[in-house]
C-alpha cells in the first residue's frame, strides 16, 4: 500500500479507496486531504469574469459569449493551479505545520504520554468481537477480494490462541491469510504461526510451524485465550454485547459502542 502511495500517478482518492476504507485515522485523513473545499471563490471569479466581459466597453458581446469566456478564464485558472499544487509537491512544501493543525488528528497521533486518558485506552486496548460477524459471511469470487482480506486481518491478525488438542500457542499471521477455494463459498481463512516460524523461509521447509484454521473454529479459542489473558489489553464481547464493526443500523460507521440493553 505504501509503495503505490509514493507513486505520484496514484490519484488520493483512489489509494484512499483501496486502503483507508475500514480505518479510522486515515478514514478521517482522507475526508480532509481528498474532498473539494466548500466556497464561493470560484463561483466569485467566474462572475466577475461575466461582469467584466458585460461592461460597457463590451456591450456589442452577446451573453452566450460572455459565458463561455468566463468558463475558459475558470478553466484556465484551475489549471494554472494544479500545476503550481504539482510544483509545491514535487518540492515537497506542499503541506506545513499549520495544515497538519488544521486535520485535528494529534489525538490520534500524540504519543500516548501527551494523548487524553480516554485515546490511551482507546490505542491501548483491542476489541475483539467474539462471533462471526454479518459482513464476515459475505461471499466472495474465485479471484478474492483485497479489501475483505484486509477487514479479515484487521480482525484477526496478530491475535493468539491455544490449539486445545496439542496445546501449542498460535498467532495469526499478521500480513497473510489462507485462501480456500469451493464453488459459491470462496473464503479466507486465518493463516496461523507459531513464535519460530520464518517469513523468509519457504513454507514447505516449516511445515511444522504453521496450520491452516477456519475461523469458525478459531473464534472461540481466541476468546478463551484472551478472558484468560486479561492483562494482554484485548476485550472480547459476546454477540449482542457491542455493535458489529461495519456499520449501525442507520448506515453509520460503528463507534465500538457497547449495546445499550434498555
Amino acid at each position: 500500500m505504501w509503495i503505490a502511495a509514493c507513486d505520484g500517478k496514484t490519484p488520493p482518492h483512489l489509494w484512499h479507496s483501496y486502503f483507508s476504507g475500514h480505518t479510522k485515522v486515515l478514514q478521517k485523513l482522507a475526508c480532509r486531504v481528498c474532498s473539494k473545499v466548500l466556497g464561493i471563490g470560484s463561483a466569485e471569479r467566474s462572475w466577475k469574469k461575466f461582469k467584466g466581459n458585460m461592461s460597457a466597453e463590451r456591450s456589442k458581446l452577446s451573453p452566450k459569449k460572455a459565458k463561455m469566456q468566463a468558463t475558459i478564464a475558470s478553466i484556465h485558472a484551475a489549471e494554472n493551479n494544479d500545476q503550481d499544487r504539482a510544483k509545491r509537491m514535487r518540492a515537497g512544501v506542499l503541506w506545513d505545520d499549520e495544515d497538519f493543525a488544521t486535520l485535528h488528528l494529534d489525538p490520534h497521533c500524540l504519543p500516548l504520554d501527551c494523548a487524553h486518558g480516554d485515546e490511551v485506552v482507546q490505542r491501548t486496548t483491542q476489541v475483539f468481537r467474539g462471533w462471526l460477524e454479518d459482513w464476515e459471511q459475505e461471499s466472495v469470487g474465485p479471484k478474492g477480494c483485497p479489501i475483505f482480506e484486509r477487514r479479515i486481518l484487521k480482525k484477526y491478525g496478530g491475535l493468539n490462541f491455544v490449539d486445545p488438542v496439542e496445546g501449542k500457542v498460535f498467532s495469526v499471521h499478521q500480513d497473510r491469510t489462507s485462501f480456500q477455494k469451493k464453488k459459491g463459498a470462496n473464503s479466507y481463512e486465518m493463516f496461523c504461526i507459531l513464535d519460530d516460524f520464518d517469513d523468509i523461509v519457504d513454507d514447505d521447509n516449516q511445515e511444522d510451524k504453521w496450520e491452516e484454521w477456519f475461523r469458525d473454529v478459531a473464534i472461540e479459542e481466541i476468546a478463551e485465550y484472551y478472558n484468560k489473558h486479561k492483562e494482554l489489553g484485548v476485550v472480547v464481547y459476546k454477540d449482542g454485547e457491542i455493535n458489529e464493526s461495519d456499520v449501525d443500523e442507520e448506515g453509520k460507521e460503528d463507534d465500538g459502542s457497547v449495546v445499550d440493553d434498555m
